[in-house]
């Protein structure tokens, strides 16, 4: 797992970028999490409103983004309702740290063809008045430019790499450890499931946290979930219940009687 960061001269470039080819950008991590982007047109950004169209999206640029992955190759590509766009590895030291998105844009001499095709699919969404307004603000241009604009990302990708307006670093395993016990605190979290997480056996597991916490990994996980009951209860107006739910106890007497054996009173709210 990486952690990228970029600088600000990245999103000023990013936007001229965007204001010479009238393509958005989009930044992803390693993880297909978008980081940062450039405005869309008013196209993608209103029929992305509609849940079940932005779902179809949301499944097309991750296909894209895996294609991508295993190639580490551009990827230049036409989206679920016939646009073009194009996702670019960020490539440092031979590992991908992210990638680029272009693209929403339409090859001028398909223009015809694809607008109708794009009526088709969205009439089930919305009427075709509307669907006619939004298709007049997708960009079009012929095909060399946009080929033309996805070897300049290529380059501009190589670019920003070697001036480090982005990075990564690698997270150690606390970070890791943290960040998954983090996302998953309301749940059951197993030492299965924590072995799935990080490529490893059990034995393993018991060796990378043995420096960090004596009593195991159990015991870790539950000092975290007192540690966020703690401070929920410091700064929300949740109830204890609700906290105790929220941290991942679903037995309130419980965690009453752990959360007071760590910090030596029984959970409350403090009142003015």
């Amino acid at each position: 797992m990486l952690n990228l960061f970029y600088s600000n001269k990245l999103i000023t470039l990013l936007k001229d970028f965007t204001n010479l080819t009238g393509m958005p950008v989009t930044i992803y991590d390693e993880s297909f999490a978008a980081i940062t982007y450039t405005r869309a047109p008013s196209f993608c950004s209103n029929i992305g409103e509609n849940s079940a169209l932005a779902e179809q999206c949301s499944r097309c640029n991750t296909k894209a983004l895996e294609r991508c992955r295993k190639t580490q190759k551009t990827y230049i590509y036409r989206c679920h309702l016939g646009i073009i766009e194009a996702v670019t590895p960020v490539i440092k030291d031979g590992q991908i740290i992210g990638y680029i998105m272009i693209g929403q844009v339409l090859d001028t001499n398909d223009k015809g063809d694809i607008l109708s095709s794009i009526l088709s699919k969205l009439q089930n969404y919305f009427d075709t008045a509307f669907i006619k307004k939004q298709i007049k603000n997708i960009n079009s241009m012929n095909i060399s430019r946009i080929y033309s604009a996805v070897s300049i990302m290529e380059t501009f990708t190589d670019y920003i790499v070697s001036k480090g307006y982005i990075n990564a670093r690698s997270l150690d395993f606390m970070d890791k450890l943290n960040h998954y016990i983090d996302e998953n605190i309301s749940g059951k979290i197993t030492v299965e499931a924590l072995c799935d997480f990080f490529h490893v056996c059990r034995t393993t597991l018991y060796k990378l946290i043995q420096p960090y916490s004596s009593e195991g990994i159990g015991a870790y996980i539950l000092n975290r979930r007192l540690d966020k009951a703690r401070s929920l209860l410091e700064t929300t107006s949740l109830s204890v219940k609700e906290i105790a739910l929220s941290v991942g106890f679903q037995d309130h007497t419980y965690f009453s009687r752990v959360y007071k054996n760590k910090y030596g009173v029984s959970p409350y709210r403090r009142t003015a």
